[in-house]
């Protein structure tokens, strides 16, 4: 049985690595709007308010000035293969496919044969919980 110190203890270990970037920390953060900067906003449209944004703000890494740009300093800053990065922070489905991707269906040609529609995802309905399962997918695959 854990004492009320232990306790103590393992809560204050845990707040005191949340300063520290890690994807284990921006995963916590991003489940947990409590412990975002004041004033920040989640918006996945956009680098500044995203998890590439929460990640600056928390820990001060180099904002990513462009989309082309952002998943090179998410893989830089995490130590993780880039299609990794461009899969959890941006979206795109390269070896490691985001479950909130958009997803491709074929369907039946008339006289061209079959064609594969992409079905768009909203980033207005992407939240930081899905960005964090991604987190947490890789994790467990990388461990």
């Amino acid at each position: 049985m854990k004492t009320a110190t232990k306790i103590k203890a393992e809560a204050s270990r845990l707040f005191s690595d949340l300063d520290k970037p890690s994807l284990h920390a921006l995963s916590y953060i991003l489940r947990h709007p409590d412990t975002w900067p004041k004033g920040f906003v989640w918006n996945f449209d956009d680098c500044e308010t995203c998890a590439m944004g929460l990640a600056h703000r928390l820990w001060k890494i180099i904002p990513p000035t462009k989309n082309k740009t952002a998943a090179s300093i998410m893989a830089n800053t995490f130590a993780i293969p880039y299609e990794a990065a461009d899969s959890i922070f941006m979206g795109n489905n390269r070896g490691y496919p985001a479950s909130w991707l958009a997803r491709t269906h074929t369907e039946p040609g008339f006289l061209w044969g079959e064609r594969t529609y992409r079905n768009p995802v909203s980033f207005d309905n992407v939240t930081p919980e899905m960005i964090a399962d991604e987190i947490d997918k890789y994790l467990t695959t990388a461990e």
